[in-house]
C-alpha cells in the first residue's frame, strides 16, 4: 500500500494555533519531517481557566494522564487550582464556582506534582498552544525554569489524517466511535484524547520532535488536591 502523501493537508496556521515542527515558550511540536523520533511514554493536559488569555486568566483546573504507548493508563492527576485573584470567570463554560476552587491549592503548591507527570513524557494535547500559553505563564509566575519538551497537538495531527467538517475535540472522538463524557473538565477531556490517540497514531507516519525527553526540575509534590 503506497505511502500517503501529506504535503498538500491543511492546517490552521493562526498564531494561536501550533506549527508543526516549531520549538516555542514551553513546547517543541511533532511534525512528520522535523526532529528525531522518541520513543518515551504521552502525558496528556488539559486546562480548565478563568479566561481566553494567559495573559489576564489562570488556570482553574488541570487534570494530567499518562500513558505508555500501548495506550495504557499509568498515573492519573487532577486537581482545582486557587487563583490568585480569586475569579474563575465563566462558570456556565466550565461549571467552576467560586466556592469551588476557595480551599483548593495554588498552581505553586502544585507545581511539583505537574512537573513528576510530564517528566520524561511527550506532551499531548487538543489545540496545544492554549495549554502551553497558559502553563508557561503559570511557570514563569511560579519562578520555575522549565527546559522545552516534546509535545503533540492532537488537533493538528486529526488535520493531517481526517476529512471532518471541524477538528473539535468531540467531532474527532465522534469519529472514531467514541463520545465524550463530562465535557469541560480537564479530566473528561484528557480521557477522551486517551480514547483516540493510540488509533490516529496507528494511521500516521513515525512522528519526530525538535526536540528530546526532558528531566525535569524537582519540586515537592503536594498532598492537598481537590477534585471537583
Amino acid at each position: 500500500m503506497p505511502l500517503k502523501d501529506y504535503s498538500e493537508r491543511k492546517y490552521f496556521k493562526a498564531p494561536f494555533f501550533a506549527k508543526p515542527g516549531e520549538s516555542s515558550d514551553l513546547f517543541g511540536y511533532a511534525s512528520f519531517d522535523i526532529g528525531s523520533s522518541l520513543d518515551g511514554d504521552f502525558a496528556i493536559v488539559d486546562l480548565e481557566t478563568s479566561a481566553l488569555s494567559a495573559q489576564s486568566g489562570y488556570i482553574i483546573e488541570i487534570a494530567i494522564i499518562r500513558m505508555n504507548r500501548k495506550g495504557k493508563i499509568t498515573e492519573r492527576f487532577e486537581t482545582l487550582i486557587k487563583p490568585p485573584d480569586g475569579n474563575v470567570g465563566r462558570s456556565d463554560i466550565h461549571l467552576i464556582q467560586t466556592s469551588s476552587v476557595r480551599n483548593a491549592p495554588t498552581f505553586t503548591d502544585i507545581v511539583g506534582n505537574i512537573l513528576e507527570m510530564l517528566d520524561d513524557c511527550v506532551v499531548v494535547a487538543h489545540n496545544a498552544k492554549f495549554e502551553e500559553n497558559f502553563l508557561y505563564a503559570e511557570f514563569i509566575r511560579a519562578g520555575i525554569d522549565v527546559p522545552v519538551l516534546p509535545a503533540l497537538d492532537t488537533m493538528w495531527l486529526a488535520q493531517m489524517e481526517l476529512d471532518l467538517f471541524n477538528y473539535k475535540l468531540p467531532t474527532v472522538l465522534s469519529h472514531y466511535g467514541h463520545s465524550i463524557e463530562d465535557a469541560h473538565t480537564a479530566m473528561g477531556d484528557v480521557l477522551s484524547i486517551a480514547k483516540f490517540l493510540p488509533s490516529i497514531l496507528d494511521e500516521v507516519p513515525a512522528l519526530k520532535f525538535p526536540v528530546g525527553l526532558s528531566e525535569l526540575p524537582q519540586q515537592t509534590a503536594s498532598k492537598n488536591l481537590k477534585a471537583r
